[in-house]
């Protein structure tokens, strides 16, 4: 996609007949001149009100969407990918336990109230206490 940007870029460039050289700089004002980052966060913050949202910081976003990659049962790698991280980075950075999260493996730990946790056939005890209940 960059590549193809590259090439619009410069035959706009030409057509305009600006000097090309392939070592501008892709994200650019319409003039050419370079886009300061502090633009994107003070952008990022007009958008937000005029969409009536809250003003976030821009970082905040990208951790946000981190987080919704997580949720949604994007595998770690490709969330990880996604934003440019090493998995164990973005799990360090951006995995969060949730109370939800935790509800099931507790689930899958718990014995049902009332029921007697299942033996195994391999308990050498088992038999003899079955034995005692019948009699």
């Amino acid at each position: 996609m960059l590549h193809r940007f590259r090439v619009a870029q410069k035959a706009e460039a030409l057509a305009l007949g600006v000097a090309w050289s392939d070592d501008r700089l892709v994200a650019v004002h319409e003039d050419g001149s370079a886009i300061r980052p502090e633009w994107y966060t003070d952008e990022f913050q007009r958008q937000a009100k005029a969409a009536g949202l809250p003003v976030i910081r821009l970082h905040d976003a990208r951790h946000t969407a981190a987080t919704n990659l997580l949720d949604s049962g994007a595998s770690v790698s490709a969330a990880a990918k996604w934003l440019g991280h090493d998995p164990a980075i973005l799990l360090r950075v951006y995995g969060h336990v949730y109370d939800e999260a935790l509800s099931l493996p507790g689930q899958c730990c718990s014995v049902a109230p009332n029921r007697p946790p299942a033996r195994s056939s391999a308990d050498p005890l088992a038999s003899s206490r079955q034995a005692q209940r019948v009699k």
